[in-house]
């Protein structure tokens, strides 16, 4: 059994804080706790605090569940993979059906030993030219310029008939 899932971590719980018992006396809505929490039990801080306490008491709540949403959200996060070694030249041996002049040419100056090969509409003969092509050589991969999808498939079974194709 195989898994294709990503495997998470759950979240770090929040950290109780110096502050905390501050919030916890704003969550009651009580401005007589929070008074009491600041040591001030004044009559002047409790008539200011009824207004300011039931106000911080709902942007807590609701910045609580905002938090709660953002965190059962799916989040995709894209990270650079560490670039290839040895993505900058190609080796071996490529087989190129078909294309023009510019792709062998790029293979070419990619560090690949290109072997040119003309299309053949039929399963065997292509596979007949693959053959003569690769003269023995181990083949990396194979490069198709064909139209539609009956060429490109004949290219396909001709690549997997000769044995020495590599990726095409």
């Amino acid at each position: 059994h195989q898994r294709y899932w990503l495997d998470t971590t759950a979240p770090a719980g929040v950290a109780p804080t110096e502050d905390g018992g501050f919030w916890s006396a704003v969550d009651t809505g009580d401005p007589c706790a929070v008074a009491s929490f600041l040591g001030d039990d004044t009559h002047a801080l409790r008539s200011s605090l009824d207004v300011v306490v039931p106000a911080l008491s709902a942007w807590r709540s609701r910045t609580r569940e905002r938090s709660a949403l953002s965190d059962l959200r799916y989040e995709v996060v894209w990270k650079a993979s560490a670039p290839r070694v040895d993505a900058t030249r190609l080796s071996g041996t490529w087989l190129v059906v078909g294309a023009g002049a510019d792709v062998a040419d790029a293979l070419r100056d990619g560090g690949a030993d290109v072997a040119q090969v003309e299309f053949a509409a039929t399963r065997d003969a292509l596979a007949d030219r693959l053959r003569e092509a690769a003269a023995g050589r181990p083949v990396v991969g194979v490069v198709a310029e064909v139209d539609g999808p009956a060429s490109a498939l004949t290219v396909l079974q001709a690549a997997g008939d000769t044995e020495a194709a590599g990726r095409v």
